[in-house]
């Protein structure tokens, strides 16, 4: 849950988040944003999703059934996502991105404050197949706390495939491919 209260007079940024089904069985909010605070709010580039029927968002005593309405009435979320950030396992607390997460290369690299690495240490990494929508450089950090990082498609023939022992053999995995801009460093084989 983004609580922002009481932040009267003091400007609130609030970028490149995500937060999902908070409150659907309490009656909370993915984003809560006292009157006190709403005048001074800033928020944009963020993930704001309930799986379930319910209310978002409430920002100054309105209620927003999802960021699509928020943004609307709104000047804020221009590029805010209102869908599922498809997580590994939010269930087991594994909030790091599957494939096809509308996070992916969706950040805005160009705020205050932007940190590049993720909370694992890694670097923004940029999935070719997937179009630059963020902002700032890189164009293509993640949105959240995690940086989505493909793992390589692994080609691999032997070859003879078969034989009487000793046999020679020559393995090859030349036609393996990384989908991101970080190129296969080196190949182990172990038979």
């Amino acid at each position: 849950v983004v609580n922002i209260i009481g932040l009267v007079g003091r400007a609130t940024t609030l970028l490149n988040n995500i937060a999902v089904d908070n409150g659907l069985t309490s009656g909370e909010f993915d984003l809560f944003v006292d009157p006190n605070s709403s005048a001074s709010l800033s928020d944009d580039y963020n993930i704001f999703w309930k799986s379930a029927p319910g209310t978002t968002i409430k920002v100054n005593l309105v209620w927003y059934p999802t960021l699509a309405d928020y943004a609307a009435a709104t000047s804020q979320e221009a590029h805010g996502i209102g869908a599922d950030p498809l997580f590994v396992d939010a269930g087991t607390g594994d909030l790091h991105l599957s494939a096809g997460s509308p996070a992916i290369d969706a950040a805005d690299a160009g705020v205050p404050g932007f940190s590049a690495e993720d909370h694992d240490g890694r670097m923004p990494v940029d999935l070719v197949s997937v179009p630059d929508t963020g902002a700032g450089t890189p164009s293509y950090a993640d949105r959240g706390a995690y940086e989505y990082d493909a793992p390589p498609a692994v080609v691999l023939s032997v070859s003879p495939s078969a034989g009487p022992p000793p046999l020679a053999v020559i393995a090859d995995a030349s036609g393996s491919v990384d989908p991101d801009t970080t190129p296969i460093a080196f190949y182990t084989f172990d038979f």
